[in-house]
């Protein structure tokens, strides 16, 4: 009886070690799990402020204000979900057209510009501020920019995320600027494509000028030409034609028909939708008279031509209808020194017409530009 107390005794040790094992194993486990387990992710994450994750976004060029409110609000909500503090810049281009990097932001992930300055082609430059290096992705901008802000908000925030993690965006980063053959972030992209500084535009439409006492105003087409720099700067060639009118007096009636030209350029500036544009320039006016029609015993001269120069200066005023396609209004002021006057040869100065030397225009137009 004593042998088996003995071998009892002697089995608890080993029974004890086995359960002992058995439950640091189990507790290891538990431990390993619940590391390896991930922790949900809440839509309303506060930004660690110990790490990088400031995401700094600017937009260059010409959007819509609902575009512009609807782009930042999707970004936020994509972002915040992940950790990241979406923060509204407003940052411009470097002189090389690219996007700079920040001297000091120890709380900046990336900087991002959407740049819509092309009616053709966005640009999206995203700089991963830690290494120093740029990233550059194009969209095809279509008539609606619904898909070329949804491809922004998943471009940005497909970055956003694997910066975070640690990862990089290209798998050889270089200084920017990045080639054109980075790496793609997302299915919309599309090979790059740099947008034109240099742009043709035209206008057609309607232009209502004063004339002289007798006639306060004329009517006529008007149409123009012209190059347009950086969205910075314009230079335009206009002409246009007044429809005639007729004068009657005692010595008999005539026409007077009126056709102009002028040369002008200026600043151009820009908010949304909305561009403005001043110039100034050289202006001449070409002035005919015919179809005379003299009175009984009134001779008339053969018809003739007047010519005079002089300046104008002009204030205008465009919105973006569609695409290419926008609405312009225009006024301006021209001042003409030479003074012309047609008269009748009756022993007195008697003065039929005598156009002004003042002139003031307003217009209509649709302007057409491209690419």
């Amino acid at each position: 009886m004593v042998e088996t107390v003995c071998r009892r005794l002697r089995a608890v040790p080993s029974r004890l070690i086995l359960v002992g094992a058995l439950s640091a194993t189990a507790l290891q486990a538990t431990a390993s799990a619940e590391a390896i387990a991930p922790s949900p992710v809440s839509p309303h994450v506060q930004p660690d402020r110990t790490r990088r994750v400031r995401v700094e976004f600017s937009v260059w060029g010409r959007v819509s204000q609902s575009d512009r409110s609807t782009l930042v609000s999707l970004l936020k909500q994509e972002l915040s979900a992940n950790g990241l503090l979406l923060v509204p810049t407003s940052s411009v281009p470097d002189s090389e057209g690219g996007l700079s990097v920040p001297g000091d932001a120890p709380l900046t992930l990336m900087r991002v510009a959407l740049d819509v300055r092309s009616a053709a082609v966005w640009r999206i430059l995203i700089v991963e501020v830690a290494r120093e290096r740029t990233l550059v992705r194009t969209l095809r901008a279509p008539a609606q920019n619904a898909a070329a802000l949804e491809a922004t908000v998943s471009i940005v925030a497909a970055a956003g995320v694997a910066l975070h993690q640690g990862f990089e965006i290209t798998p050889n980063p270089r200084p920017a600027p990045v080639p054109a053959r980075a790496p793609q972030l997302s299915q919309f992209s599309t090979p790059p494509r740099p947008p034109t500084p240099l742009q043709v535009f035209s206008t057609l439409g309607v232009s209502l000028v004063t004339f002289e006492s007798h006639v306060p105003l004329q009517l006529g087409p008007t149409a123009a030409i012209g190059l347009r720099w950086r969205e910075q700067i314009a230079l335009r060639l206009s002409a246009s034609h007044f429809f005639a009118e007729r004068f009657e007096s005692a010595f008999g009636s005539f026409e007077l028909d009126r056709s102009g030209l002028a040369l002008g350029g200026g600043p151009i500036w820009s908010n949304g939708e909305f561009e403005g544009e001043l110039s100034l320039g050289p202006a001449a006016e070409l002035l005919r008279r015919r179809n005379a029609t003299p009175a009984v015993g009134v001779t008339v001269r053969p018809s003739s031509d007047a010519f005079r120069a002089g300046a104008e200066a002009a204030a205008r005023v465009r919105y973006r209808l569609v695409g290419s396609l926008g609405l312009e209004l225009s006024a301006s002021v021209a001042y003409f020194p030479t003074s012309l006057r047609f008269s009748a040869d009756s022993g007195t100065d008697s003065v039929l017409a005598a156009p002004f030397k003042l002139v003031g225009l307003g217009g209509a137009c649709l302007e057409l530009r491209a690419p």
